[in-house]
Parts: C-alpha cells; structure tokens; sequence
C-alpha cells in the first residue's frame, strides 16, 4: 500500500505542471469536465467487469478493493451523492477556480493543510483517534510546506479570492475522505470512488457547459489531449482508486499525510522541467516533510 500511495503522491505532483500546461490552450472547466467524464466513464467500466470476472465474489486481498457483494442501500444511495457533490463537483470548482485566481504558491501551502483538517474531523466525528506523535508528524510536514512553497507567500487582497476558493476546496476534500468511511465498509473502493465521481460529473458539466463556446477545438496541440489522457487515468482514475483503498485499509488521517509531499514532488518538477531554483530553504523544507510522513508512519507501525 504504501507504494502505491508514494506514486499517488508523484502523480499528483507532476499533474500540478501537466494543468498548468493545459491551461494555457483551453479553459479549466471545460479541461475539469472532460477529464472527470473520462474517468467516470472508465470507472464505470471498471465496475462492471469486476462484478462480471471477480471469481465466487471474492472479497479479501487485492479483490476487495474491485468488488464487494453487498446491496446499495437507501443510505448508500444518499452517501454517494453527497460524495458526488462535495469530493468532485465542489472541490473542482473550488479548486479549478482558485488556482486560476491565485499563485502556485499559495495554493500549494494552502493544500498542504488537508491533513491537519481531515485528522481534526476524523477525531471530532470520532472516526481515530489522533495521537500527539501524528500531530507532531503533521505539525513538522506543515512546517516543511513553509519552507517548500510557503517562503514569500502572499495573502494579499490580489489572491484573496483564489486563496479562499482553494481553502473551500480543502474542506470539501476532507468532506470526501471522512464521509466515504461508512461506505467502505461495505463497499469497494472502485464502486465508491466511480460512482460518486459520475454522480458529481453531471452538474459540475452543466456548470462548466457555457465555457465549451469559447473552445477552439482545431487549434488544441497534441500536448493537451496528452495532459487530459494523464490528468483522466493517472491523477484520477489511478490516484482517487489508491486513496480510497488507502482510507480503507490505513485511514483517512495516515492516508492523508502523504498529501504533504505533493508539493515537494511539484517542486522537483518544476526544478527540472521549468527551470526554478532549489534553494536552501526548499531542500530543508523537503527533509520536514518527509520528517513528518515517518513520524506517521512510526505512531502507525
């Protein structure tokens, strides 16, 4: 599992850089709304050859995050469109619309808190219990952020919007990880993940759709129909099936501290790809960073 979740983390890095190429060629929600009808649509397809070639219903190991045999109950149902709503069609909005509206930076910082916000829910709702060594973990990964893309960060009336918009989409995202707990007890998550990313599909593209007359869909390059291909099958159907099997199988808390080194990951990306320079202060907030994910790691072991 933790493999898997460490090239969670590199996906996502890398996707920071992906967009922000895509970006430049076509608007964000119409590039939001294809990748999320792509993903679902291979979700979905997913679903149904599991239900088809899982042998006897098998639902232990690496099958229980493909199939479970349980009933969609009435709860489930309304589990699941509270996921759509708040985990894909609010947090792209929010997070889509704040990135245009803000820096790399401060979104990147303000990202960086989805841990501390998902393992303060998680122990209000009484899902964990979080101890000192995990909120000493997160306090110094926090820390680290600073250092990583935090230094010189502004908070000014400029980015306000975006800022609070990418703030909102933290709360959804942490909405997403503790309410999907309940339903994967009983479910996969392939089943949960999929279905809930169609469901909130649907009105984030009746949404986005006015945005789709302002594409001039001849004069796209190859790079953005790679970036979608990418942002579709790696950044979520791979990386949204790893975090949820991770919430299943580890939690939402310790899953959710690996989300602190996206922004190291995306500063290795941008280092190398962009040019930027790797400064003292970025390399000891990348040794922070990860400080915090084994400090995590040591309370879970």
């Amino acid at each position: 599992m933790t493999a898997l979740l460490v090239l969670m983390v590199v996906i996502w890095g890398v996707n920071y850089s992906v967009l922000k190429r895509a970006f430049l060629e076509i608007p964000p929600p119409v590039f939001a709304t294809l990748r999320l009808a792509i993903a679902s649509s291979v979700y979905l397809a997913m679903i149904a050859l599991a239900r088809r070639r899982t042998p006897g219903g098998a639902t232990t190991g690496l099958a229980a995050i493909f199939y479970t045999p349980h009933k969609v109950t009435a709860q489930d149902r309304r589990d699941l469109v509270w996921l759509g709503f708040s985990g894909h069609c609010l947090y792209q909005l929010f997070f889509v619309g704040g990135l245009a509206r803000t820096t790399a930076s401060n979104g990147a910082l303000i990202f960086g808190t989805t841990p501390a916000v998902v393992a303060l829910a998680s122990a209000i709702m009484g899902h964990e219990r979080v101890g000192l060594v995990h909120w000493l973990g997160a306090a110094l990964s926090a820390v680290g952020i600073y250092f990583v893309v935090g230094h010189g960060a502004s908070l000014g009336s400029s980015t306000l919007a975006g800022d609070l918009m990418i703030g909102a989409g933290v709360v959804c995202w942490a909405a997403y990880t503790i309410g999907g707990i309940r339903l994967m007890a009983r479910h996969s998550p392939l089943f949960v993940t999929g279905v809930s990313m169609a469901i909130g599909t649907v009105p984030y593209a009746l949404i986005s759709l006015p945005d789709f007359a302002d594409v001039q869909w001849g004069a796209l390059s190859g790079a953005v129909w790679g970036a979608l291909l990418f942002a579709s099958l790696g950044a979520f159907c791979f990386c949204y099936l790893v975090w949820y099997a991770g919430v299943q199988r580890l939690g939402p808390s310790y899953t959710a501290m690996y989300s602190n080194a996206i922004p190291l990951v995306a500063m290795l990306v941008a280092a190398v790809w962009l040019g930027e320079p790797l400064t003292v202060l970025k390399i000891v907030g990348a040794a922070l960073v990860v400080g915090g994910v084994v400090l995590t790691r040591l309370q879970r072991s």
